[in-house]
């Protein structure tokens, strides 16, 4: 691993010295792809555009303005802990998807810390740190350190030097020579198949990176939905959810008029209701569904965008207060089409988890558990080793839900004490944190925490999916 980190700093520091950009920014895309299960990737990748994008002379001074090469001493370590505080909790929240604001976060919290990093930060130490409880003392160096690597940083070190000298910023950027940077991964990146885990965890990588700086969304999608790669993985694979309302949704109009087909119509139609329905806007829902029903897109539409347009579907239905079952009939029928060849059955894990979380949130409750344990009977998803596309936890919190909506309080409140919240999806956390806490609320209501109020306030928020207060409260 060290030579990995080692070959790529020799390599980034050489290339600094040539006048070829595009070269540089291709060497280091192909290295990168290479080199993409390090553990310090991340760091590296961080480090890479920000040495690439900066407008600096030629031979940049790497150690101008960094700390003294002994470390960070004693007294500035004092200072990190106090001054980046808030900086490292920040990046501990954006990570997990949700404000720690209770011991359960805790418990979930120190879960994914030891599956992300494999070290183990008591909750105890967790309360201390997010101030639950009286603490002491403040944080030790190790404690940092880990919290810093969960966050995709080296060490506290590292988190210092990236956030006091190489912040990225849109005024002192070259934001074409990110695209350049961006675009050729997906574009010269030979993929072996829909499934290929190293090219979905680069996407990963890429999604982050632009969760981080916003402004060189519209730029990078505008550019990534000309490349096959593009439209097959980063907006049809690996939907957003939780960007709907924000720069994904907005590049849905690219991905379309690049497309320009009658599946990719069906598609946009399909996410754009979802956007409407969670955001409670109706008369753009209404609007946006008529672009469902394309004749001509029926017989090539794949499992993905059927799954998707079902899900609409059942949304526009329900805003226009019409009976869904001729729709909940043909999803039956289409359900038992692809489970009964075995070809097909990578997709239902997939499709299952879409078009139950809709039933569920058009109160067809008994239906979205019918289609979650026919499919747990299958033992099928060659995706399920994936975090981007793991679904067992959405389907404990679909099923959790459904169950208590039914009465079964009892069988509810024991499957959802087996989520494990921190392995929620990664593009739709937040969406699967605000029904989390929607249901934790109902379970445990005589509780009366108000930190959960204000933590699903933050979320909504965040992702300005409103009607989910309304139609699960």
């Amino acid at each position: 691993m060290w030579i990995g980190a080692v070959v790529f700093s020799m390599l980034l520091k050489k290339c600094l010295y040539f006048p070829s950009v595009i070269f540089n920014v291709q060497v280091i895309a192909i290295l990168w792809l290479r080199l993409q299960s390090d553990k310090s990737l991340s760091v590296l990748y961080r480090k890479a555009f920000r040495h690439l994008i900066l407008n600096t002379n030629p031979k940049p001074n790497l150690q101008q303005s960094l700390p003294t090469p002994g470390g960070i001493t004693t007294e500035t370590m004092h200072t990190v802990k106090s001054e980046l505080k808030s900086v490292i909790v920040y990046e501990i929240e954006h990570v997990f998807g949700r404000r720690v604001v209770s011991s359960r976060d805790c418990i979930d919290l120190s879960d994914e810390i030891y599956i992300k990093t494999q070290q183990q930060l008591n909750p105890n130490t967790l309360r201390r740190f997010f101030s639950l409880v009286k603490a002491d003392y403040p944080p030790s160096q190790a404690t940092l350190n880990i919290l810093s690597k969960y966050c995709g940083f080296q060490s506290i070190d590292d988190i210092y030097r990236v956030k006091n000298t190489e912040s990225i910023d849109e005024g002192s950027v070259n934001p074409e020579n990110i695209m350049r940077f961006l675009v050729s991964i997906f574009r010269n990146t030979e993929v072996k198949d829909n499934y290929d885990h190293t090219f979905l965890n680069v996407i990963m990588q890429t999604i982050k990176f632009l969760n981080a700086n916003k402004f060189l969304t519209d730029r990078f999608q505008s550019l990534i939905a000309k490349t096959e790669n593009g439209n097959n993985f980063y907006f049809e694979q690996l939907v957003n959810v939780d960007k709907l309302n924000s720069f994904y949704g907005n590049g849905l109009r690219y991905y379309l008029q690049e497309k320009g087909t009658a599946d990719a119509e069906v598609f946009t139609a399909s996410l754009n209701v979802l956007k409407y329905w969670l955001s409670g806007e109706d008369q753009k829902l209404i609007k946006c569904a008529i672009g469902l029903n394309n004749p001509d897109a029926v017989a090539k539409m794949h499992p993905y965008t059927v799954a998707r347009q079902f899900a609409a579907l059942l949304f526009t239905g329900y805003v226009a207060q019409s009976d869904s079952e001729v729709v909940r009939i043909t999803i039956h029928n289409y359900y038992e089409e692809i489970a009964s060849a075995p070809v097909n059955r990578k997709f239902l894990r997939n499709f299952t988890c879409i078009v139950s979380e809709a039933l569920l949130m058009t109160r067809h409750d008994a239906e979205a558990l019918y289609y979650l344990r026919e499919t747990k009977k299958y033992g099928v998803g060659a995706l399920i080793e994936d975090p981007l596309l793991n679904y067992t936890q959405s389907f404990n919190l679909i099923e959790a839900f459904a169950l208590y909506n039914l009465g079964e309080n009892k069988k509810a409140e024991k499957k959802f004490n087996e989520i494990k919240s921190s392995e929620f999806p990664f593009l739709n956390k937040r969406l699967c944190c605000i029904l989390y806490i929607l249901l934790l609320k109902k379970i445990k209501a005589r509780e009366k925490d108000l930190r959960y109020e204000d933590q699903l306030q933050a979320l909504v928020k965040e992702t300005g999916f409103k009607r989910l207060l309304v139609i699960l409260q």
